[in-house]
């Protein structure tokens, strides 16, 4: 009985092989969009612009040769670059057949749309600009950022047609997710290729910090007035502050009371109408204020 089922499961896998095999050696007509790609483009030069980034072929073939242009690599369409004069060029893609070895073998081309380009080649230069990175941060609960995000190196040398480099400012890293975070981050990442330019290195480390976020209460800090002319003196009431600050628990834990400035500008005195004022603070990177007391000092001034 077996035998049987695995005789007649044979003779259907031969006839659909058969059956396909016939089929596609019958000639088809598809359409194909393919990427358009100057070559032989002389040393020192690149592509300023060209008008077009891919084209379609109706191209007729047996079925077999177009199964595998289907599934195999992306092919380029290939236009040879003509003669450098500094002008900007028209070509048609179809005097540009012979040059793809892909085509030449048991297809026909009928039709190519759009068939006419326009580029222009330009002398290759060079520009250092930033490196940006490209994140998106998400924090595991009680966490925060408690750093810059730094890019090691901060910055990228380019090459390319100076009409493309006079308009680049930066260079993105490519887009990077990072989820429930609770720890800092140094990994390698690479950067976003541009189409007709080339950098000095593809990859660039990022980095930055990430701890659990905790309140610190500083009480007793002297305030500072600034700016006072040398014949007078500003006195405060009161003249200490204390200060509550939010940030990283290792920051917080190893910053000192002293590296907290609480000040008030002389000059903002003098536009005060109301007989007292606020505070400013000047406060660690990565700190923010949750609470200070008292929130304004009222002020006496003298005279000598």
């Amino acid at each position: 009985m077996n035998k049987k089922i695995l005789t007649i499961i044979s003779s259907i896998l031969f006839s659909i092989i058969l059956w396909g095999s016939v089929t596609l050696s019958n000639s088809y007509f598809t359409t194909i969009f393919v990427p358009v790609k100057l070559s032989n483009i002389p040393n020192g030069y690149g592509v300023g612009y060209k008008t077009l980034k891919e084209t379609s072929l109706r191209i007729k073939g047996e079925g077999w040769k177009l199964i595998s242009i289907a599934l195999g690599n992306e092919e380029d369409f290939l236009v040879p670059a003509g003669n450098i004069d500094g002008d900007s060029k028209s070509v048609r893609l179809s005097n540009a057949l012979g040059d793809n070895a892909w085509l030449s073998t048991g297809l026909q081309v009928f039709d190519i749309s759009p068939d006419t380009m326009s580029y222009k080649l330009e002398r290759i230069r060079e520009k250092r600009v930033v490196i940006k990175p490209d994140v998106e941060l998400n924090f595991k609960s009680e966490y925060g950022l408690v750093s810059p995000i730094k890019t090691i190196p901060e910055s990228v040398v380019v090459y390319g047609p100076a009409s493309l480099l006079q308009k680049l400012q930066y260079v993105n890293t490519v887009n990077k997710i990072y989820s429930n975070l609770d720890e800092a981050v140094n990994e390698k990442v690479e950067l976003q290729k541009l189409e007709n330019i080339n950098f000095n290195r593809y990859s660039c480390e990022i980095k930055f910090d990430v701890q659990k976020i905790v309140d610190r209460r500083f009480d007793n800090l002297q305030v500072e007035v600034i700016n006072v002319p040398k014949d007078q003196s500003i006195i405060l009431m009161p003249n200490r502050i204390s200060v509550v600050l939010r940030g990283g628990i290792n920051l917080l834990g190893k910053l000192k009371a002293e590296e907290i400035r609480p000040y008030i500008d002389y000059r903002d005195i003098i536009k005060d109408t109301l007989g007292q004022i606020e505070p400013k603070l000047k406060i660690p990177f990565f700190s923010t204020i949750v609470d200070k007391s008292p929130e304004k000092f009222q002020y006496i001034i003298k005279k000598f």
